[in-house]
Order: C-alpha cells, then sequence, then structure tokens
C-alpha cells in the first residue's frame, strides 16, 4: 500500500455505485474514486463489467502511487465480487492519466467524447480484462 494512504478504505456504498474514500494517516481526504454498475452506455457494463470514475488526487499528493495503489485496490476488490473486466474513460489530452492507464495495462476499445459547457471533449474508451482470483 502506498506510504500516504491509510490501511483502510472507506466505502460508501450508493444503489450501483460504490465510493471509495483514501485518507492520509492524518486523516485527511487525499483522494476518491466511484466504481458503477450501471452506464448509459452498454459498453462500459453489463453483468460481468464495471465502469470507473472520478478518479481524482488532491494536487499535492499527486506523483507519489497513490492513482496506481488505488487501481490496484479497485482491480483487487473487482475481482473479489466477480467482475471480469473494468471500464473508463480518459480525455484524450490527459498525458498523465493516459500514460498511468496504459501502465496498468488498460487498452483502448473505442474512441468516444463528452460534451461540458457546450463544448465536445475527445476521450478514449479503455478497459481491463480480469484475471479470476
Amino acid at each position: 500500500m502506498c506510504d500516504a494512504i491509510t490501511k483502510e478504505f472507506l466505502n460508501l456504498k450508493l444503489g450501483k455505485c460504490q465510493i471509495f474514500l483514501a485518507f492520509s494517516k492524518e486523516n485527511e481526504l487525499i483522494a476518491t474514486v466511484q466504481i458503477q454498475r450501471e452506464h448509459p452506455d452498454p459498453d462500459f457494463c453489463d453483468e460481468k463489467s464495471a465502469y470507473i470514475e472520478a478518479l481524482e488526487v488532491r494536487h499535492e499528493f499527486l506523483r507519489r502511487g497513490i492513482a496506481s495503489t488505488i487501481m490496484n485496490f479497485l482491480e483487487h476488490h473487482a475481482k473479489q465480487v466477480g467482475i471480469e473486466r473494468l471500464t473508463l474513460m480518459v480525455e484524450t489530452n490527459n498525458t498523465p492519466a493516459v500514460a498511468l492507464y496504459q501502465k496498468l495495462r488498460f487498452h483502448g476499445f473505442k474512441d468516444s467524447s463528452w460534451v461540458w459547457e457546450g463544448k465536445e471533449i475527445p476521450t478514449i474508451c479503455l478497459e481491463k480484462r480480469l484475471t479470476k482470483i
């Protein structure tokens, strides 16, 4: 586990969404991530797939391996609950995030975009097939 994160993640279940909060040893919130079991686009979720959304690490905690630690934790959690595939979307110009997901062996399965404040933002859709425990 990354030194900056306590041993446990707080897990909040809200319907088909789980929110994980990571805290520092000083009980300071340093990162959040959601895992969704439903998505408007059926390419992202089904009975064996889940969608990772809103991975955020506070700026002062970047470049410490926290995002990798969280993603590894999510992968282990997903395997435990029978998920065989993780999906996510990342903006194509978010080079650090794209590099992180590629390092974690996520692969592109389609290009997409989303609209924010009237502007279309290109994204790449990534997936990772999980091996069973």
